[in-house]
């Protein structure tokens, strides 16, 4: 992520940054060791640790069909609003 931090949030963002690297490498006893005795922990090394990955393709929504995800009809009710009539 890129871009300033305004100066009235960058100590709220440090702490916040610090709990979330915290609470990653403790997944790691690697990284925990590195992170107690003081080493910066890259971004590679928290997205490895995480098992999260960056997407060459935004990510999209696909629409489900009717036949997959059909509208429950209930009596009484119409098919729009879902409220009795």
């Amino acid at each position: 992520m890129t871009g300033s931090i305004p100066d009235e949030m960058e100590e709220f963002e440090h702490r916040v940054h610090e709990a979330l690297v915290e609470g990653i490498v403790v997944a790691d006893d690697d990284l925990m060791e590195r992170y107690l005795e003081g080493a910066e922990i890259s971004h590679e090394e928290i997205v490895d640790a995480t098992g999260l990955q960056r997407s060459s393709r935004p990510a999209t929504r696909q629409p489900r069909s009717p036949s997959t995800h059909p509208v429950p009809r209930w009596p009484g009710c119409s098919r729009r609003s879902r409220t009795p009539m």
